[in-house]
């Protein structure tokens, strides 16, 4: 399960990136962001003492003194405590101290005094915006609509900025086409209406609309930003970072731009001056936990984890309760391959937010790193309980269940994720090598031919369809499959080998030694490629060549059994028995309880008349496994050296009790039965060993050399159909 954990990175917090490029809005961020709105017929009479004390409070609030403020509205109250305007007033006056109760309170008077009162919904409805209020806001905004027509523009605005924040983006371009119909120059409309446009993904008319924007206000940094935003989007990095670099020449600690500048480097690699970039927004707003997060993210990017981890427990020491960054804690620790600590991490965040799938997924992944694969898919069901459509922890369940070996159940949760993407080739190759796992090689090579019809450049899908293909032994289409790899990678040692070993399976040794040379020029030091290669010339009768390529391997690996007990059998078939003992004594050296070793040099020394030696190795062989035939029918032989005809035959006839289907005991018998004189025996004995292993010609040479003996005709078509053998 090799697969990364999860991060809860900006992209998924809360659209972070969609609220760092700021519009116009009639969001209060601190104290007075934006003017009340007063209507254009609504002028203050300096003659009418209630409204010169509007008028005078009003001075007070344009300075923030908002408790002289309120003092001189209530003076204008306590002339006409019905004054919509003196109520409206301290409406705002109590929105910018905080007094939420007490400012809703007066804007509601206000509209009870004067129903038609104009100022009173707008700014009731910019004060329930400032709280994120939208719904309660909307109303009032429809009323104000209702009474103003298409007046005032500015309504308009807030309207759109309301629908907008609602996620009515249609309604919202509405409100801001009409405002720009009410008045063309008013740049904050086309602004953010470029912004509705960016969220439609109407990119070009979003370009126009700010450069609308701009066009009336040249140093409209948030329109820059905007403008940077878009292309941002449509992935035009160097020009998105000339805006983002422009709006914050005109402002430069504005926030949004600091994030979108951020999220630009990162995405065009430039990672140094992405840090730079968030240690210059940190000296205008310490301590501000989306840059340090920023921040952290960057360092986890370049697997700096001990810094990322630093950053990480700064954010929890300001806000303790910060769920991403308990979760990419956890990563990091992940990361270092401190998997407990790692799941107390994700634990932490869960506590907070009990429904947060990336914990439960990440927490699944770190169970698998401690190889609880039961746990981790406990996890992962988990995960998908809240987000059934959550890829990676699809992907996490099909890799858990494999490692579980139980492939049936990794292949279903596979086929999820394609119901889902049914185009994702990596699920696709996946889904080839799995059934390449449980033998299912036709519907393997589907699977990857799906990948290599869209990727055609896909050598690891070449690969391993030619691989399924020589699991069905159709070694030719293996190889033609092989072969497109080495079109483009002449020089693929693997696949060399691969080809080689289907000429080799399908007898055709010539091919397979040239493709075993190429792979073995490239690396001489592949052991099993040698031995290979020995085995296909000696298939050849190249039996000298054969003893070099294992000699070879020898080289490399000089206490390979295997390969001395290959090089021992050629030297055997060489009758270079000197050689041959040298590897057989080298085996038992190395592995004195190996019965194949001893039981060749009991056959060795038969061979060379070393009877005494013979019979020493056969002790030892036996010793080991006694029930070994070849031994004993070694043994019998070494008897016949000795002149000991019984215990030969006693030795011939053990062979044959411990395996009847021993051809060579057989033999061995009717050699014994002949030197008897016993030629009917003979006869039937070399008989037994040929129906067992037709394909011998010395079989059938000894019946004939008795019939001869026994001056009788020889038929061999007859015999063969008496022994039920098929003529070749």
């Amino acid at each position: 399960m090799n697969e990364k954990p999860v991060d809860k990175k900006s992209k998924d917090k809360e659209s972070v990136t969609d609220e760092s490029y700021e519009r116009y809005t009639s969001s209060p961020k601190s104290a007075k962001i934006i003017d009340d709105f007063i209507q254009d017929g609504e002028k203050l009479d300096p003659n009418v003492a209630s409204d010169k004390l509007i008028g005078e409070g009003n001075v007070y609030l344009e300075n923030n003194d908002f408790k002289k403020a309120l003092n001189y509205y209530k003076k204008a109250l306590a002339l006409n405590s019905r004054d919509p305007k003196a109520l409206t007033k301290m409406g705002i006056v109590y929105g910018y101290l905080g007094q939420e109760k007490d400012a809703i309170e007066c804007y509601e008077q206000a509209i009870e005094s004067d129903p038609k009162f104009l100022d009173a919904y707008v700014n009731l409805a910019l004060f329930y915006m400032g709280l994120r209020k939208y719904k309660e806001a909307l109303p009032h905004l429809e009323k104000a609509i209702k009474l103003s027509g298409d007046k005032y523009n500015v309504i308009w605005f807030y309207f759109g900025n309301c629908v907008r924040s609602l996620g009515n983006l249609d309604k919202a371009i509405e409100a801001y086409e009409k405002a720009i119909k009410i008045n063309s120059g008013d740049f904050k409309s086309w602004s953010n209406l470029g912004l509705c446009l960016i969220d439609k993904k109407d990119y070009d008319r979003a370009i126009e609309c700010y450069n609308k924007a701009l066009g009336l206000e040249p140093n409209d940094f948030i329109s820059w930003n905007g403008l940077g935003l878009v292309h941002l989007r449509m992935n035009k990095l160097d020009k998105a970072l000339e805006h983002f670099d422009k709006s914050l020449s005109l402002q430069s600690d504005y926030y949004p731009a600091i994030l979108n500048k951020e999220s630009c480097l990162r995405a065009m690699n430039k990672l140094d001056e992405a840090l730079v970039l968030l240690d210059k927004g940190l000296t205008f707003l310490q301590d501000n936990i989306e840059l340090l997060f920023r921040k952290a993210e960057i360092y986890q990017i370049r697997k700096e984890y001990d810094q990322a981890g630093v950053l990480y427990e700064k954010i929890l020491e300001i806000s303790p309760k910060d769920v991403p960054s308990w979760n990419n804690l956890g990563n990091v620790r992940l990361a270092k391959k401190e998997y407990e600590e790692a799941i107390k991490c994700y634990d932490e965040a869960l506590k907070l937010f009990p429904q947060f799938y990336l914990a439960l997924h990440n927490t699944g992944i770190a169970h698998g790193y401690l190889n609880d694969f039961n746990k981790a898919i406990e996890y992962f069901e988990k995960s998908l309980a809240i987000k059934s459509d959550f890829i990676p922890s699809i992907s996490y369940m099909s890799a858990a269940y494999n490692a579980l070996n139980n492939k049936e159940k990794a292949i279903e949760y596979l086929e999820k994720i394609l119901e889902i993407t049914p185009d994702d080739l990596r699920v696709v190759f996946r889904l080839g090598l799995l059934h390449i796992n449980i033998g299912k090689f036709n519907e393997a090579i589907e699977f990857y031919e799906r990948v290599v019809k869209s990727e055609p450049e896909n050598l690891d899908a070449w690969f391993n369809i030619g691989l399924a293909y020589t699991n069905l032994k159709e070694f030719d289409k293996a190889v033609e499959n092989f072969e497109k790899v080495l079109v483009k990678n002449p020089k693929d040692i693997e696949v060399l080998v691969r080809i080689g070993n289907c000429y080799f399976d399908s007898k055709q040794f010539e091919k397979a030694i040239e493709y075993y040379t190429k792979g073995l020029d490239l690396d001489p030091k592949m052991v099993v490629t040698w031995a290979d290669k020995g085995i296909a010339l000696y298939n050849i009768n190249k039996k000298d060549e054969a003893l070099l390529c294992f000699e070879e391997g020898l080289k490399i690996q000089p206490g390979n059994i295997n390969l001395l007990l290959d090089a021992g059998r050629i030297c055997i078939d060489m009758n270079n028995y000197d050689r041959a003992l040298e590897y057989y004594y080298k085996i038992t050296e190395l592995d004195e309880k190996n019965t194949l070793a001893w039981a060749q040099l009991v056959f060795l020394h038969m061979r060379r008349k070393e009877n005494e030696k013979a019979l020493e190795c056969s002790e030892k062989s036996l010793a080991l496994e006694p029930k070994n035939q070849y031994t004993m029918n070694n043994l019998g032989y070494v008897y016949l050296n000795m002149g000991d005809l019984d215990k030969a035959f006693e030795y011939w006839h053990k062979a044959v009790e411990i395996d009847p289907k021993f051809a060579s005991a057989w033999h061995s018998l009717g050699e014994g039965y002949e030197r008897k004189g016993d030629l009917d025996k003979a006869i039937e004995s070399y008989k037994k060993a040929l129906s067992i292993n037709p394909k011998r010609e010395i079989y059938m040479n000894a019946i004939k050399a008795v019939y001869e003996k026994q001056n009788k005709d020889f038929d061999e078509e007859a015999l063969l159909k008496e022994l039920k053998i098929k003529k070749k």
